[in-house]
């Protein structure tokens, strides 16, 4: 469920979504003291994105869940500070004893939340949406949560050999459509064509389920709102969808906009349609220290000229892989052959 196995240290999109996530954090401590808190997530093996909140954020109430013993007693075992609580736990159990799970564990029945449901099972896109809008039900104003589904095509369905070929997109499109109908029931879009069932489109059928769940929890006559605050997809492998919103009173969301300054923020979604793609190029790291003391001044074009080489022997990808870099430098991730 929660991809504990995986090495996400070693996955750059992934890297750069946390990070992401943080920044995000920090702009919203503008408005309100995220540092009081309590962060809730599927840590993994590592308990990363749980190191950052507490040493970048200095959010000192943690915990971890997940549904396999193992992992949990690795997460106990690799914990970076003893703040983390770890417990086993599936997100569905978690959800239906949320006040008695973080009270039992010294939080206090109706904390402040950051949650941040990483899911990774695409067989299971249903019951996620489902259970990120049994949540919303529970959440107060202020409250922030994340989720991460699975937004890849292929995931949903794999085009299959017919009579010794393989499927054509017209034939494979429909049934991958009518797989995420099942699954969605009826958080699925109602303009959602055959044609949407390609990764570039995906992303934003999942976006608006979610945003169906987000409505549902709180209809146009609610207080409260589910504001879109980051939407990001990308690639590791399999194409990933995540999401994150703050619950607001909808009188405050004018108040809240101009104290974090989120129109500027280069990540921010202002609807449940702008979502941000992250596709972090490989560079090695003396051509990431070149085109780092050019990037502010240098145009794009220049830069490429500069290098002597294109990228992939291309002009257009060289361009977009420096633009890549060129948004998402600050997050990039830097790894190291270290001997210990």
């Amino acid at each position: 469920m929660s991809g504990a196995s995986v090495p996400y240290a070693l996955r750059q999109n992934k890297f750069v979504d946390r990070r992401i996530f943080i920044d995000l954090l920090s702009r919203v401590e503008r408005y309100l003291p995220v540092d009081e808190h309590v962060y809730v997530s599927m840590g993994g093996a590592t308990l990363e994105d749980h190191r950052l909140a507490h040493a970048e954020l200095g959010i000192c109430q943690l915990l971890s869940f997940d549904s396999e013993e193992w992992v949990v007693s690795r997460q106990a075992f690799n914990k970076p500070y003893d703040y983390i609580k770890t417990i086993q736990s599936t997100s569905t159990d978690l959800i239906a004893n949320l006040s008695n799970v973080l009270e039992s564990n010294g939080f206090g029945p109706t904390p402040s939340l950051a949650i941040w449901l990483d899911f990774t099972s695409p067989g299971e896109l249903g019951q996620q949406v489902r259970e990120f809008n049994q949540l919303l039900d529970l959440l107060q104003p202020h409250d922030i949560l994340r989720i991460t589904v699975n937004a890849s095509a292929s995931a949903i369905y794999r085009p299959e050999k017919v009579d010794g070929r393989n499927e054509r997109a017209d034939e494979f499109k429909p049934k991958r459509l009518e797989k995420l109908r099942e699954r969605l029931g009826e958080y699925l879009p109602t303009d959602t064509v055959a044609d949407d069932m390609v990764d570039n489109r995906l992303g934003s059928v999942l976006a608006k389920s979610l945003e169906k769940a987000a409505k549902e929890a709180f209809p146009a006559n609610s207080n409260l709102v589910a504001m879109p605050l980051s939407l990001v997809r990308y690639a590791d492998g399999q194409q990933m969808l995540s999401a994150t919103i703050i619950v607001l009173e909808r009188k405050e969301i004018e108040a809240f906009i101009a104290s974090t300054k989120a129109n500027n923020w280069p990540f921010f979604s202002n609807s449940w349609d702008d979502i941000h793609l992250i596709s972090v190029p490989e560079f090695t790291m003396r051509e990431r220290m070149f085109i780092g003391s050019k990037i502010s001044q240098t145009s794009i074009d220049d830069i490429c000229k500069e290098l002597g080489f294109l990228f992939n022997g291309d002009k257009e990808d060289s361009e977009a892989f420096i633009a890549q870099y060129k948004r998402y430098y600050r997050f990039y991730p830097h790894f190291h052959h270290v001997v210990i």
